[in-house]
Parts: structure tokens; sequence; C-alpha cells
């Protein structure tokens, strides 16, 4: 993968958090089509950076592919929208329990961190910090739980349930 050489991310990477921050500040909607050979030409890429990011953002769930006819936003159906929480709610619960009985103080100091940082970007109003912020206190309870595929788990459900918030 090709290198950006001022930040040390890789084409992928720059593509795939130009499409994240489209989404997130709603330049992009649900429902848009994302041409690929438009969007290679927007971040000055070939189109497998764009390929690779558009795979990354339908693992999240934020693109849909459609073979033959190409990507777009997700639009979650409100049902959709109700399991994707249910899920989240039940992977929080078992990254709190599993966590409860491990946590290290220097965990438990993330966290107030983390809640000191939240009510900051809520006094200013910034959706994206906030929404940032938030995601980093439910990942670090998930990351206590001792279990990585539980914190990718929620990692994933984290994007998810951001998205169908916006």
């Amino acid at each position: 993968m090709a290198r950006n050489n001022t930040s040390g991310k890789t084409s992928t990477d720059h593509v795939y958090d130009g499409i994240r921050r489209g989404i997130f500040d709603k330049t992009l909607k649900s429902g848009q089509r994302l041409p690929e050979i438009s969007i290679a030409k927007e971040y000055d890429v070939s189109r497998t950076p764009v390929r690779e990011a558009l795979r990354r953002l339908e693992n999240e769930g934020l693109v849909q592919i459609v073979p033959g006819w190409g990507a777009c936003l997700a639009s979650p159906t409100k049902q959709e929208i109700i399991d994707t929480y249910e899920v989240r709610e039940n992977l929080e619960l078992m990254a709190i329990r599993k966590a409860s009985h491990i946590i290290t103080p220097l965990q438990l100091c993330m966290l107030q961190e983390q809640i000191d940082n939240e009510r900051k970007a809520f006094e200013k109003r910034d959706l994206e910090l906030y929404m940032n912020v938030n995601d980093a206190f439910h990942q670090i309870i998930a990351e206590s739980s001792g279990n990585s595929t539980l914190a990718w788990y929620v990692k994933n459900i984290l994007s998810r349930t951001n998205v169908q918030t916006i």
C-alpha cells in the first residue's frame, strides 16, 4: 500500500478517513452513491486504495457494496437500527461484567479522563469529538474485559451505531 508521506498513513487510510469524515459531517448523505473513479480522482489515488477503503467501511456497516453496481452509503432501516443497538447493549454488558472483575486502577483513571473529555466536548457542542471520546470510553471498558475478540466487536458496533445516530 502506498503511504502518504506527511502523515505516515496509507492511501487507503487517507481515503477511509475522508469518507468517514464526510459521513459524520453530513457532506455525504445516506444512500448516496460512492463512485470509485470519482473518489480516486478526489484523493489522487488509484482505484485499489478506494476499493480497500470501501471494503473497510462496508465491514463497519457504513457502506453497502453491490456487485456490478458499486458502493453507496448505508441506509439502515428502523429495524436494522433497533437490532444493532440490541447487539451493542449485549456486547457492552458482557464487557462490563468481565471488566468489573479485572479492571486496573490505570484503566479506571483512563475512564475518568474520558468522562472529563466527554464533558468538554459536549460543552463545545462538537459532535465528532464527543463521539470519538465516547467511543474511547466504551473501548477502554471492552479492552479491560481481557477479551480481544469482544473488544473488536465492540469497536465495530460503536462505529455502526455512531453512523445510525447521525
